[in-house]
């Protein structure tokens, strides 16, 4: 791959493209190798989510949340732009993936501010990127074994646990007309039980919150 000194260029060059891979299709494939956790802090669900979004027909309620500040030189709205994936989170508890546990999965491109929520990652009107995700994630929450699948309760604040995070995504139904398809996958980065206790301790989490 040559090399050049455009900034952009470097950014992009953590893009792998991979072109081909079915026959006749073609798909492309975007990893992120320098994933990274810059910092948790303690925040408010009713700074991120717009009561107007909530489709469930439930009363929204105010609660803790942890958000995890997730670092990468990669500007991943391209992936949205130009190739129609949609980016999610994959959050899982490290020593037992497999459990569904509704921690939360959903990025952003910016921070709360005043009278204004922040900017999904998904937007189709993005912000200039900063170099930084924001992932908002549940402290607790109760069991639901029927759904489906079942998930599991869990309770960060008296028993955190590390946290495994990484990034993936594909295309959205697009793919059915045009007949080509793509993912995005990254590396994985944990978030340690120690991290979670000293964030909410710091963040004067007492109580367990309510959900």
């Amino acid at each position: 791959m040559a090399t050049t000194n455009s900034a952009l260029t470097v950014s992009r060059a953590l893009l792998v493209a991979l072109t081909g891979c079915i026959a006749l299709w073609g798909c492309t494939t975007i990893t992120v190798h320098d994933l990274a956790i810059a910092g948790v802090s303690v925040t408010n669900s009713d700074e991120w989510f717009d009561p107007r979004e909530n489709w469930s027909g439930s009363k929204s309620t105010r609660r803790s949340l942890l958000r995890v500040d997730l670092t990468t030189q990669v500007d991943l709205s391209e992936a949205l732009l130009r190739w129609e994936m949609l980016i999610h989170a994959d959050v899982v508890f490290c020593s037992h993936p497999h459990d569904e546990a509704l921690l939360g999965y959903s990025l952003y491109t910016t921070t709360p501010q005043a009278g204004e929520f922040p900017r999904h990652l998904n937007s189709l009107h993005p912000v200039k990127y900063s170099g930084t995700y924001y992932l908002p994630l549940n402290i607790a929450w109760p069991a639901s074994p029927s759904s489906i699948p079942p998930q599991i309760g869990f309770d960060l604040l008296n028993n955190p646990e590390d946290i495994c995070i990484s990034l993936r995504g594909g295309k959205t139904l697009a793919w059915i007309w045009t007949m080509k398809w793509g993912y995005v996958r990254s590396n994985t980065v944990r978030l340690s039980s120690a991290a979670i206790r000293e964030a909410l301790r710091s963040g004067q989490i007492t109580e367990r919150p309510s959900n």
